[in-house]
C-alpha cells in the first residue's frame, strides 16, 4: 500500500483492505520470525503446552507498522505504563484507513529493493560456479537467513533458560527441522535459491517484494493469491512449497473466483 505515492489511491486502497482484513492481519515480519522461533524452541519442551503456530502470529491491522505507544514521557513508571496502555488499546481500534490519513504528509517508509537486487545479482555472478546442486545453494541462503536471527535466536534461548531451562533436541541442519523452526525463513531461502539456481534469471527489486508475500501468505494462509511466474517458481520440482505446506497457490483470475465461491 506504501509503494502508491498517490493519497487518493493509497487511502482507497487502505479502505480495500479494511474491508476485506476485517481487521486482522499477520503479524510483521521481524516479529513473525521470532515468534516461529520462540515457538520452536517452547515446543521442545515436553512439560509447558504451546498454542498452536497459527494463532500467535496474527494481529490487529492497525499495529501492523507496529507497537506504537509513548515512551520517556517523565511520568512515574506506573503513570506512563497507564498512558501506553490507554494508547495501545486506542490504536488498537483504529482502521488502516484512518493510520494512512495520519501518514499522509509523510514520506512513506518504503524500502527500495533495486539497489538490493543488483547487488544480489553481482554476488551471484561471482559464485555461481561454486555449486553443482541445488540443494547447495539453498543450505547457503538457508544459513544467511538463520545467521541474521542468531541474536533473537540467543535471546529466546537465554530467557528459557532464566525460567528452569531445559535441553532441546535441535537438528537446524535438517530441511524439515529448518520449516519447522522458522517457516518463513525457509521460504525465503527457497525463493532466493531457486533465482540463483536459474543461471539465465536475474533478481528484480519486485522479486523480493514477491518473496516476502510468499513467505507470509503460504505458511498461515489457505490460499495465496499470486502471478504465474511466481506461482510456477514456488510449484517447481526442486521446491514443491505446495505440497510443503497446506495452502493453495492460485495465479488465475477465474480460478480464484471459482475457489471464493466455493469458500
Amino acid at each position: 500500500m506504501l509503494k502508491q505515492q498517490d493519497l487518493r489511491t493509497r487511502r482507497k486502497t487502505a479502505e480495500l483492505i479494511d474491508e476485506l482484513s476485517l481487521g486482522v492481519t499477520l503479524a510483521s515480519e521481524p516479529i513473525r520470525i521470532g515468534t516461529e522461533i520462540a515457538h520452536f524452541f517452547y515446543s521442545q519442551d515436553k512439560r509447558n503446552s504451546v498454542y498452536p503456530l497459527k494463532w500467535l502470529t496474527w494481529s490487529k491491522l492497525s499495529h501492523v507498522f507496529g507497537d506504537m505507544y509513548p515512551t520517556n514521557t517523565g511520568l512515574s513508571p506506573d503513570r506512563e505504563l497507564i498512558m501506553q496502555k490507554v494508547m495501545f488499546d486506542q490504536i488498537w481500534e483504529q482502521s488502516l484507513t484512518e493510520l494512512a490519513d495520519m501518514i499522509a504528509n509523510k514520506k512513506a517508509p518504503v524500502p527500495d529493493f533495486k539497489e538490493l537486487a543488483l547487488e544480489a545479482n553481482e554476488a551471484i555472478a561471482k559464485v555461481s560456479d561454486k555449486f553443482k546442486t541445488y540443494k547447495q545453494v539453498f543450505e547457503q541462503e538457508l544459513a544467511g537467513s538463520l545467521s541474521s536471527y542468531f541474536p533473537v535466536a540467543q535471546k529466546i534461548l537465554e530467557d528459557i533458560f532464566e525460567r528452569g531451562g531445559y535441553i532441546m533436541p535441535v537438528q537446524p541442519s535438517r530441511k524439515a527441522g529448518i520449516a519447522n523452526l522458522s517457516p518463513t525463513l525457509h521460504i525465503h531461502a527457497l525463493c532466493h535459491a531457486s533465482v540463483r539456481w536459474d543461471k539465465k534469471r536475474k533478481l528484480k527489486g519486485n522479486d523480493i517484494y514477491d518473496f516476502y508475500h510468499a513467505a507470509a501468505a503460504i505458511p498461515y494462509c489457505d490460499v495465496f493469491f499470486t502471478e504465474r511466474p511466481l506461482q510456477a517458481m514456488l510449484e517447481a520440482n526442486h521446491l514443491k512449497i505446495n505440497q510443503e505446506f497446506d495452502c493453495k497457490i492460485i495465479s488465475s483470475v477465474s480460478e480464484a473466483v471459482e475457489f471464493l465461491e466455493k469458500e
